[in-house]
This record gives C-alpha cells, structure tokens and sequence, in this order.
C-alpha cells in the first residue's frame, strides 16, 4: 500500500527470507552495547533461533552461530534483560520441557543421537529440547546457563519476563505455561496411531476432529516465578508468592496498576478469565526501595522506545531498556521500575536517548516518579557503556603449529544405549619436551582412531616445523589419549610413551596396547620391539613416570579409564617396572596391589602430598572420588581413611601446585559442573546399575536419582523397552511407567546381581593440603561450574606470586536428552594467595576458547609466555599472555 506510514524494509535489512518457521517471539535489545537494537527471534517446530545484530546502517547481520552455541527446539516466548546487574543483556528463552520426572516421562520425547546429527549435517543448528537462558559474556559469546540456573525446565511455556518482582534490586523471571490439551502425550500418540482407532476417525466423510481430539488428556500446570537470589541462583516461589494455582496461561504483562512502585502482573488464560495478580511487596518488604522512570520521547517515537538506562547506586549498576512489547504476544508497562533493594539513594541517573544524547542526574531520592523528557538532554559525548579494561590473553592469529585434530566417526550410543555421555572423544593426546637436544620445546599430537599422530620440531624463530615418522602411521588404528616424552632406556635422549584408550576397540584388542617410541638420537623415533606393553591392553586414559623403586630407571603407572563394551566396571590400573632398557614387566601387585579395579581413573598427578620427598599419587576418575596413594618405601598405599572418599564426581582432570602459599601442596579437580540436567547431592546420589538384566548377552545402563531409600529411573520407557522388551510386556502405558520406583520395575534378584556406581559431587573444585593426610575441600567460584573441565593448568598468569587456575573443557558428545556442555569459553580464577579465588569473566580475560578443550599448556615461545589449547576435531589455538 502506497503513502502509509509503515514501509516493509525487511528485505533491505537482511532479514527477509532468512528466517524460516513457525516464530513465536521476538524481544529486542543492545546485545552488543554499541547503542543500536538488535532483534532475538524465537522458533517454534524445530527451527533454530535467531540473533539479528544491528550493522547501524539499516541492516542486520544473523550471528546466532557466533554467539550462542545452543538455542531451544521449539521456542515459544523470550525476553532480554540484565539479570544479574552487570550491564549486559541476557536472553532467557523458554521451551517445553516438563519438570517433575512423571510428567516428563508421560508427554516427552527426545532425537535420538542420529536423528540430531542428520539435522546438524543439514544445516540446522544445536538444538535441545529445554529453556535457556543466555548469560552475555560480554565478549561477543553467550553460555547458557539454564541448567545450572534451575530455570530450563518449565513445561509447555509461552511468556517469559524478566522484572524485578520484590523490589530487591536482582531481576527475578516469571514464566506463563499450560498446552490446554496434551496433545504429545505418549498414551494418547500410540492410542492414535492404533489401526483401529485411526479407522474409526477417518472415514471417506473425512476425519472426525471430535473423536481425534477428545481423547487428549487436560492437565492445568502451575506457572513458574523464580526468585533471583544472585550469582545465577534461583528458586520457584511461585506457590509462596500466591501465583501457583494449576492452570494454562500465555499472555502475560506487568505493569505497576495503583502506581505504588510495585510492579503488577497481569496474566491471559485458556478457556478462563484473564487473572490480575496485586503485589504486595511494597507492605511485606517496605525495606526495599525503587525508582519509577516515565520517558516522553519525541516526534513519532512517543515514548521514547530504545532508551537505555542507567543507575549508579551502593556500588552497583542497575540497567534497563524501554522496550514494551514483552511476554508472548504482550506489551508492559512503558515506565521503567527499578527495584533497589535497600538502597537509600542514587548517585545518578544515566539516560542515553535513540539519538545519541543524554542526560544525567544526580544525587536522586528514591521511591519517587522522574519525568524525563527527551529533548531536554544535553550532553553529547559521554562513555555511557565503559570498554572492558585490556585483556590479559590475547589470541596469536597465526599460530605456530598448523596441526589440526581429526576425531573419527563412532557412535558409542550404538552399542551403550543407555548412557549419555562419549567416552570417545577425549583425545588427543599431548606432550612437550625437547626431543632433537637443541634447547627448545617440541611438541606430540596424538591422532584419533584411523588418524596419525604428529611431531613438531619448534625452529628458532618461535615457529613449528612438521616432522615424519613412519612408526606413528603403523599405529593410527590406536586412539592417543595421554603421551609423556621421557628418557626409559638411560641414552639421555626423550623416548615418548603414548597412551592406547578410547570406547572404540574390544577387550583385548592390539589397538588398545600402549605404545613406547626410542628416540635414537635427534627427535628420530621407531617403535620399541621389546617394551613388553602390547601384553597389556586396556583402555588406559592417564600415563604416569616415575622411579617408584628407586632403582634409577623410571618406571608407568598406566591408568585405566573403561573396561572395553563394560562401561560401569571397573577396570584395573597397572604398575610397570623398566629394567632400565625400556621392557617393562607387571609390578602392580607387589608394588600398588589396589590398583585391581580401581575405577574409570581420567587422570592423574605425582606430587609429594605429604613432605617426606618422594613422589605420592592423586587420581580422579568417573563415578570415583579423588583417591591418594602414599609412597611409602616404594609400595602405594590407598588412603582408606581420607574425607575425599565421600567426594564421588566425574572427575576429568587434577593438578597440583602449592595454591596458599603455606609450603605443602595442593590439588585442584575439574568436574563435571553445575550446569547439567543431573542434579545430584549426598543426600540424593545419582547412582548407575550395571546389569545384563534380561540376559541376553547385552549390558544395560540404568541412570537413576536416590530418594529415600528407592530410586528414581531416568531413563524413559520407550528407551528401556527398546533394549528390555519385556518392559513393554510388564507396562502397556506410559502412565504405568512413569511414576514406578526401580525396584517395581526390576525384581530384587536383577538389582541384586547388578554393579552400582554413584555420584554426588559436581562441584569443580581446590583440595587446601592440610598436612597429616587431610584435606580441606572449597568448591570453585560458581561461574567457574558452567561447564565439564577436561584440563587445568596451574600458573601465575599476574605476576603477583600467587598460582592462579586456567581450565578448559566442554562435551559435544552428549545425547540431545540431556544436550551438550559447550558453555565454558576458557576460565581463568586468579588466586589471592589463601587458597581463594576471584573468578575473571571472560571479557576481561580475553580467552574465547570454542570447541572442547582437551589440553592447556603454558609455553614460552619467541620469549614469551603463550597458553597452548588443544581441543578435539579442532585445531591447536595459541593465547599470549
């Protein structure tokens, strides 16, 4: 239409054409803090998000893939806004994910590992089947941290708002839910795919939209209010807050009805009357304090949409941006409430108006109404959004070793059913050492399965050159997951030593045999003939050396990880005597008789934990609490009495290092994190029952959550039946299932005969060297728990004399059930010198480590110290510093 006041410029901008699907949201906000609005579109029906960053030149660039890792599946409603007070916007974006686990188990499905990789391979993005919440990291990249939030799990959800809904100055999230019918309802979905049933409902009439509707069952769910309480935790009150009662809302907006600084909700329902809820904060918490901002704009823009704002008050920094249209298919109110908990007044007032300019007030009283007027500012030129100090990494752009990982093709989930996380993707394997005597540092890169490994001679001038052995091609069926250069026949040139793992090979296989390599001089390898190592062929994930018999030579400690096609038993590690010529011979019984099943060991240290000059051993593995070995006169003796026992984790990496400074030394264990679908305590372990339970050659995996003194399956019917059929024989509906404890599922002789394995400890965290054996456990900074930590490497990164922590990890290789852990970008925790650390985000660190790292390595390179990352089925990153 010609003349009207609207023009549709989508195609101009870049938008037109490119989102493709059923959109439901769209929330608006400066994402990037550059003072132009960028667009977030959420997609219903398996389509990805949308980020759309303004260019500020009419047009807008999709860097969804640059920003986030992972979006919702079929996202309903979204919403931007700064929760946790930090000046950056965040995306919380909601989805349909249930959250009791009888609910869950009666209406959901998730892909299957297949399905999800044939979408990836065709162009959809990473998409899972939950709520997020996007924290901005302030550097151009967001993790989701709805997990680690509590807030993923909300049903089938439609508004998201995040306001602050007691005035305590922290942003809290309301989320509207309810599908009035179930239409994915697992007994309704085989009800109508019956051939009978369908008969009955299609007709050559047509379909009966009656008889196929009906049948769905109608269960009202509550709504969700999360309570902000700080550093990302928050708590579902919305049974205490009054707005809990079962029912199916969408619409919904807030808005302050009788003008008393407390922000109202209105909320629109399914076959009900729209519900308007008072809050009563204001007279039960007269403690906190507000500021109400009323914006008149100018010209067309009225109300001065886009206006960024800005308090200054007790050392914090409270933000907001007027933009209405909020909630699903809703508007809020266009004045800007701030709650401010119990500050008494604001140092000032910051207000940068579409147009650049501003204005600025000071010293302003509280709980009042400021009308600001848009063409009263007269301040152009002010840094409203202050840069980042400099950075303490900085990515070197052409790195100096051109290797690049290969991770190969294998499913673990083709043959472990039940489980859902990769075993086999923890390569690849590195080591340092100077190996051809000319005074500078080379490096190992162990291949994947079917893929060579790779030596790289540093040159004088900081850079690598590529150097070919043939011996490592004659191994490439092996998976390197651990390598150590040192020197086992006494030539005084580094052999190297590298680790067979993996999930890949059975038990038994020659692939699985560790690997010793001589140098005969100048960084030239061959394969030794006589090691002795292919007799010992297990799934090794950690390599150890050291001269445990003080007999001069040294001597492996080889770590298992897996007992091949047994995951859940445990394996056995072993010790390895040298005779000086680099043959080994099995010592493990005489010398550390507890290394038989010692666990699914990760990783492993030698440190002298207890002072007495020789080297003592830590080790962490999954499903395994950290465990010490004493060297006592050359015999490893467990530590049976240790606190750590109670720590049960899945553990992937420890280090140690002297952290406070009090002369002993200390540990320091990467974890699997807070930020999972597995939610796990002393109180209530997540346990693993290992079992052929129908005897049919085949092991089962059943995950479940201890309560009280039953268990909790998470593993869902159609997922248990497929590997048990008789369970589709014993349970005929999904509504049979989904509330049984294990012990109805299974007799007392299958779980008796069962291997269990549990877990109830996540937290990353330092291990303080008390002296006498024990040891004083503090978990990690929260945000250092975002994610699953493979590596740690322990250095003073700022000169201070303090060790700090550097740890990289993340886990692609995860089932869509439970999605992957990608929301860790490297993290640095500098120490204070007594054992506590102050977490450094990431856009003051400067790291920005995609992908899943495997390894981190300081280095000095062209006489400077460089942070060396290695990921798997990726390339090596380099970071000064």
């Amino acid at each position: 239409m010609m003349g009207g006041k609207f023009t549709d410029v989508s195609e101009e901008a870049g938008i037109y054409g490119s989102v493709i699907g059923f959109g439901l949201g769209i929330t608006i906000g400066d994402v990037n803090r550059d003072g132009w609005m960028d667009i977030f579109i959420s997609n219903d029906f398996f389509e990805r998000d949308y980020l759309y960053i303004n260019n500020q030149d009419g047009t807008f660039s999709e860097q969804l893939t640059d920003y986030m890792v992972s979006t919702s599946a079929a996202s309903m409603g979204a919403d931007i806004a700064d929760l946790t007070n930090d000046g950056y916007l965040d995306i919380f974006v909601t989805e349909m994910l249930p959250e009791p686990p009888q609910r869950l188990k009666q209406i959901t499905t998730f892909e299957s590992w297949d399905k999800f990789q044939f979408n990836l391979e065709h162009g959809y993005h990473y998409q899972y089947t939950r709520n997020m919440l996007h924290i901005n990291n302030g550097d151009g990249t967001y993790s989701d941290l709805g997990r680690m939030a509590n807030v993923e799990a909300t049903d089938w959800s439609w508004a998201a708002l995040m306001f602050d809904m007691d005035n305590d100055g922290l942003k809290d999230i309301w989320v509207a839910n309810g599908i009035y019918q179930d239409l994915t309802d697992l007994d309704y979905l085989n009800f109508i795919d019956n051939e009978e049933t369908k008969r009955a409902i299609i007709s050559k009439e047509g379909v009966d939209y009656k008889a196929l509707i009906d049948p769905m069952p109608i269960n009202p769910v509550s709504n969700y209010a999360y309570k902000n309480k700080g550093n990302l935790i928050f708590e579902n009150v919305v049974h205490q807050w009054g707005l809990g009662d079962p029912i199916h809302s969408n619409g919904s907006a807030y808005v302050d009805l009788n003008n008393d600084g407390a922000l109202d909700l209105v909320v629109n329902n399914v076959n009900r009357e729209v519900l308007i809820f008072k809050n009563k904060s204001r007279e039960m918490h007269p403690e906190n304090n507000f500021l109400k901002i009323e914006l008149k704009g100018k010209g067309g823009n009225t109300d001065a949409i886009g206006t960024q704002v800005r308090l200054i008050a007790g050392g914090q920094a409270f933000y907001q941006e007027q933009m209405p249209n909020r909630g699903f298919q809703s508007s809020v109110d266009p004045r800007l409430n701030f709650g401010l908990g119990s500050i008494s007044s604001i140092d000032e007032v910051q207000i940068r108006w579409p147009d650049g300019t501003f204005t600025r007030l000071s010293d302003v009283a509280v709980n009042q109404t400021l009308n600001l007027n848009w063409s009263d500012a007269t301040e152009e030129d002010f840094p409203f959004f202050t840069e980042p100090k400099e950075q303490i990494f900085k990515k070197v752009e052409k790195a100096a070793v051109d290797f690049i990982h290969q991770e190969n093709r294998f499913v673990d989930f083709d043959r472990d059913r039940l489980t859902y996380h990769k075993l086999s993707t923890e390569g690849p394997a590195v080591a340092v050492g100077d190996v051809n005597g000319d005074g500078l540092e080379d490096i190992f890169f162990g291949g994947a399965r079917g893929f060579e490994a790779s030596l790289y001679l540093q040159q004088r001038d900081g850079t690598f050159k590529k150097s070919t052995q043939s011996a490592f091609a004659e191994d490439k069926l092996s998976e390197d997951v651990d390598a150590v250069f040192a020197d086992f026949n006494g030539d005084g040139w580094l052999d190297l030593l590298v680790a067979s793992g993996g999930n890949e090979s059975g038990f038994g296989s020659m692939e699985l045999a560790d690997r010793l390599y001589l140098n005969a001089g100048k960084g030239n390898f061959s394969k030794s003939a006589s090691s002795g190592l292919n007799t010992f062929r297990n799934s090794t994930s950690s390599l150890q050396v050291m001269d445990i018999n003080g007999d001069g030579h040294l001597d492996i400690l080889a770590f298992s990880r897996v007992v091949p096609f047994l995951y859940g038993v445990n394996p056995n590690s072993l010790v390895l005597l040298n005779d000086g010529e680099g043959s080994f011979t099995d010592a493990t019984a005489t010398i550390a008789p507890e290394f038989k099943e010692l666990g699914m060991v990760t990783d492993a240290v030698l440190a002298d934990l207890d002072g007495d000059g020789s080297l003592d051993v830590a080790v962490v593995g999954e499903w395994m609490a950290p465990t010490i070995f004493w060297n006592r006169n050359g015999k490893l003796e467990k530590d049976i009495d240790s606190e750590l026992s109670k720590l049960k984790g899945w553990y992937q990496a420890i280090a140690a290092g002297d952290i406070n400074g009090d002369g002993k030394v200390d540990l320091v264990l990467g974890n699997h994190g807070l930020n999972t679908r597995f939610k796990t305590s002393f109180e209530s372990p997540i346990r693993m029952f290992v079992n052929d339970f129908d005897q049919n050659g085949s092991v089962e995996h059943v995950f479940v959550q201890k309560a009280g003194d039953k268990h909790v399956p998470f593993t869902l019917k159609h997922e248990l039946e497929r590997q048990i059929p008789s369970i589709k024989k014993n349970f005929l509906k999904y509504s049979s299932f989904n509330d049984k404890f294990l012990e109805e599922i299974f007799t007392p002789q299958q779980l008796e005969k069962a291997i269990i394995q549990e877990v109830n400890f996540f937290q990353s965290a330092v291990l303080l060297n008390q002296g006498s054996g024990s040891f004083e456990v503090k978990a990690l900074p929260r945000m250092a728990q975002r994610s699953w930590m493979y590596s740690i490497a322990l250095e003073d990164v700022d000169g201070d004399g303090n060790l700090d922590i550097l740890m990289g990890g993340n886990l692609y290789g995860a089932k869509p059930e439970v999605g992957q852990y990608d929301a860790s970008y490297g993290e640095l925790l500098l120490g204070k010198g007594d054992g506590t650390f102050e977490y450094v985000p990431n856009r003051n660190h400067g790291l920005q480590i995609k992908g899943e790292v495997r390894d981190l390595r300081v280095m000095q390179l062209q006489g400077k110290r460089q942070l060396m990352v290695t990921r798997n089925s990726d390339k090596v990153g380099f970071w000064e510093f």
